[in-house]
């Protein structure tokens, strides 16, 4: 359990320290090894947000007016 101490000390750091610490434990305090798994999760974490880019559609849909109500057009 963590003391007093360690809860403010941790709660004064940044969110890079804290990741960097967190990367640090999962690591088993290898520098090495946890350099690796932020690398890894970061080169990860961009494949994802370009996949889902990709995803998001750029078109629109034509709509009309009738009786007041936005209706999609018929394809031409």
């Amino acid at each position: 359990m963590a003391t007093v101490a360690q809860i403010q000390s941790i709660a004064a750091m940044t969110e890079a320290e804290v990741a960097a610490l967190a990367y640090l434990e999962a690591a088993g305090g290898d520098a090495h090894c946890a350099l690796s798994y932020a690398i890894e999760d970061l080169l990860r974490a961009e494949h994802d947000i370009t996949a889902l880019q990709a995803s998001v559609s750029h078109g629109y849909v034509r709509a009309v007016r009738v009786d007041d109500q936005l209706v999609e057009a018929s394809a031409e």
